[in-house]
């Protein structure tokens, strides 16, 4: 059982730990990540039915503003990831987020493959 000292000296560290982890998780995810995540769903409805992988680290490292509310990033999807077949495609998205509803899904405005 905890001591009755103990207790003053254990809040004063712990407390601050809690508050810092409850503000970094409210903060959400970054509208890069958000972006990374939007084209990640058009892709994936785009090339319904076929094998591929995407690399989100890759995608999010190359995502940048470009205007206002507005992030474009490349990358490669990898068709068929480890088979003889295994090809490599890159792309282009543009993602809009909308000003007004800050917190609303990213409207994808252009999804290209370099083929």
């Amino acid at each position: 059982m905890l001591s009755k000292r103990f207790i003053p000296r254990f809040i004063p560290r712990v407390v601050p730990i809690g508050v810092l982890a409850l503000a970094l998780g409210a903060c959400g995810q970054s509208n890069e990540k958000r972006a990374v995540a939007a084209c990640e769903k058009a892709i994936a409805a785009k090339l319904a039915g076929k094998g591929f992988d995407l690399d989100q680290k890759d995608m999010l490292a190359k995502a940048k503003a470009d205007g206002d509310n507005v992030i474009a990033l490349n990358s490669s999807v990898v068709f068929d990831k480890s088979l003889p077949s295994e090809s490599k495609q890159t792309f282009d998205c543009r993602v809009q987020f909308d000003p007004k509803n800050p917190s609303a899904e990213p409207a994808v405005q252009a999804l290209q493959f370099t083929w």
